[in-house]
């Protein structure tokens, strides 16, 4: 099942839908259009996007103790797995 969230109209979002806006946000800085300061803050925190940044970034945070702990497989690893498949 693909992780979401609820947006503020409480209609779920998917992570892609998430990232699309992301995406977004980084075109309109680029090309000079982007939100002020006081618009940003209100934007990050709507109580369902809050939550899910939170959430995302204790995933990361977590990932990134798998990570150092050495619990991954590098892509040339898994590609020489996959080969016995």
């Amino acid at each position: 099942m693909e992780p979401t969230n609820q947006d503020e109209n409480h209609q779920r979002i998917t992570i892609e839908q998430y990232n699309k806006e992301i995406d977004d946000a980084v075109k309109r800085v680029e090309s000079g259009q982007f939100y002020t300061h006081d618009e940003a803050v209100e934007i990050l925190n709507k109580p369902a996007r809050k939550k899910f940044i939170l959430q995302y970034n204790q995933e990361l945070s977590e990932a990134e103790k798998r990570m150092d702990s050495g619990l991954f497989i590098s892509q040339e690893d898994l590609e020489k797995e996959a080969e016995s498949w």
